[in-house]
């Protein structure tokens, strides 16, 4: 295949692991083997408890995670059923719900289907956390290795990269955002693009795109974002024919992300979107500055202390941006230690990177200032990512403090080249603050022990599946969440997504729902659902009022079959209502009650 531009650059490694940064040497794989042998070990250690109870418990903490959990066992069967997966009558009875802008990340709900056959959802949604941990290291590593082209500096990276404090915030929930690797694997296939620019390359550059875009969107947007910025820095780089070949890229990674296009734009015609109201919750899911140096809270030693130190508004869930510091100095070495080609563009990625992370206007412990005013926040220094707020689409990345991942990840190749350009100045201390770097980052980013639920479904939930009966499920408490909005048991600050991961087991239509993006319009019409509103009332919910009234029957003629309640999430208004209507009880085991409506 023909070469386009410039021929890469092949010196001879030097004795012992350097290597060029243009590419690995032929029997790559095998010089590899030691790095993701290390990358295994070091992901069954953080992650234990993925491993010992890889099959009767899983990692999530509830709440979103049971949305993937029941997103990943009811695609499947639509799609098996030759219907379209990305539509559903299993939520939100009867209205149902779109999930084509809801984060079902398709590509590891296909991926996950044959292991949750065979082991159970539980060991599918294990499997995949473990495997994201090893590719993200892998990933970085490699992508690291070709920067400095030092292995040992290049497993700093790696490990850096794949246990950083924002992988465990999202591990419980964000099934999507533990997909770090896209990020490295993307990055790296366009660099190798940029060093022999031939078809093949541009193909499997296009590829990582699309299969990123099956996984999560902001991914995408993060990874077309440092895709821009290295090839600015790479630009003399490219050949004349560079551009048409980026072009098939971009060809193959629409024809990968296809089947979520589809269903995006025929959901989009159809009203499915709403405008975000107001900042979109761009004003606090936001990196504050402090985030950057600050350990997270949840580290399992000293977590405590920096708890107390905090001043202003805590830095937690996605306003953790923090490297470590070890990564930080090492990165501001590397600006200096490294030669000009190997920090080339990491320096502009991680800059950029880092102040989108910080959201549309600076915040200092939480502290933002009072120049100006705007949606109802004030603030005195605006930063770029408020130009994002004007932008259709673009303004849907409404969590800036994700975009930390890129920067991070910019961050951990410029301390590769730092410890590369350590080890072959001084080989024997280079090597020592190389060990030294890796011992002490393990500690900085030690999680403590990962959310996690059992896999087990309480017994009533087998007994609604077991019964010949049908109808939806009415869970009481009554709970929506449309992403924005929450109706039902939010007063007492409670969430009740669980039941949703309940729904896998009985495998009925459910009246309560979840879904990221949810529009106004269906809300509306679920909420002036009369039945509805009188049991919201019996649970106190702000904005519904109003007696009670409805019988059996009207619970039958909107489609009911089964009425759930649950003792641990008490609305005794409601519990007393719905004994007194003569439903047969199903089951009861102490703690949930579910009736039979008929």
């Amino acid at each position: 295949m023909t070469r386009l531009g410039r021929p890469p650059v092949e010196p001879q490694p030097a004795p012992g692991d350097a290597v060029p940064a243009t590419g690995a040497p032929r029997g790559g794989r095998r010089l590899h083997a030691p790095a993701a042998a290390g990358f295994v070990v070091l992901t069954v250690g953080f992650l234990w408890p993925a491993v010992a109870h890889y099959r009767d418990r899983v990692l999530s903490q509830g709440g979103d995670g049971s949305t993937f959990l029941w997103a990943w066992w009811a695609m499947p069967r639509a799609l098996l059923a030759g219907h379209n997966p990305f539509v559903t009558d299993k939520l939100f009875h009867p209205v149902g719900g779109n999930l084509a802008f809801h984060t079902t990340a398709p590509l590891e709900m296909v991926l996950s289907w044959p292991v949750a056959r065979l082991l159970g959802l539980g060991a599918a949604v294990n499997t995949l956390q473990l495997a994201a941990v090893f590719l993200s290291a892998l990933g970085a590593y490699l992508l690291a290795f070709h920067a400095c082209g030092d292995r040992r500096a290049a497993f700093f990276a790696g490990v850096a990269f794949a246990f950083v404090p924002y992988r465990f915030v999202h591990m419980g929930g964000h099934f999507n955002l533990i997909h770090t690797e896209f990020l490295p694997f993307g990055l790296l296939a366009f660099l190798r693009f940029v060093d022999e620019q031939t078809r093949r390359r541009a193909v499997w550059l296009g590829a990582v795109v699309g299969l990123t875009f099956l996984t999560d969107f902001y991914y995408t947007v993060f990874l077309l974002l440092a895709l821009g910025v290295l090839g600015l820095a790479r630009r003399r780089d490219l050949g004349r024919g560079s551009l048409r070949l980026l072009a098939e890229a971009g060809f193959i990674a629409a024809l990968v992300a296809l089947p979520l296009l589809v269903a995006m734009v025929q959901a989009l015609m159809a009203g499915e979107l709403d405008p975000l109201p107001g900042w979109g919750g761009a004003d606090v899911y936001s990196a504050d500055a402090i985030a950057w140096i600050l350990p997270p809270a949840r580290h399992p030693w000293w977590g405590s202390f920096v708890s107390r130190a905090q001043v202003g508004r805590p830095v937690q869930g996605e306003g953790i941006a923090y490297p470590g510091l070890v990564v930080l100095g090492l990165a501001v070495a590397g600006r200096g230690l490294g030669d000009r080609v190997s920090r080339r563009g990491w320096v502009a990625l991680a800059v950029i990177a880092g102040v989108l992370a910080m959201g549309p206007f600076l915040q200092v412990g939480g502290r933002s200032g009072g120049a100006f005013s705007y949606l109802g926040r004030s603030f005195t220094f605006p930063l770029p990512y408020l130009a994002l707020h004007f932008i259709p689409v673009l303004n849907g990345v409404r969590v800036p403090g994700r975009f930390a991942i890129v920067a991070i990840l910019a961050l951990d190749v410029l301390a590769a080249v730092a410890l590369a350009s350590l080890i072959r100045r001084c080989s024997a201390r280079g090597l020592a603050a190389c060990a030294v770097a890796l011992v002490v980052t393990l500690v900085e980013f030690l999680p403590g022990v990962p959310s996690s639920h059992p896999v087990a479904v309480p017994a009533p939930y087998h007994r609604i599946r077991a019964d010949s009966g049908g109808g939806a499920v009415l869970e009481v408490p009554l709970q929506w969440w449309s992403g924005t909005d929450e109706v039902g048991d939010g007063r007492l600050g409670r969430d009740d997504t669980i039941f949703v991961y309940y729904a896998t087991v009985h495998g009925r239509p459910l009246v309560s729902g979840y879904l990221s993006r949810y529009p106004s319009e269906r809300l509306a019409r679920l909420t002036a659902v009369p039945v509805y509103r009188q049991v919201l009332a019996l649970g106190d919910e702000p904005g519904f009022s109003g007696p009670a009234t409805f019988t059996a029957d009207d619970l039958r003629a909107l489609g009911i079959g089964y009425v759930v309640y649950h003792r641990d999430r008490p609305w005794p208004a409601a519990f007393a209502y719905l004994s007194g209507l003569g439903l047969p009880v199903l089951a009861d085991d102490g703690t949930i009650v579910a009736w039979k409506v008929g």
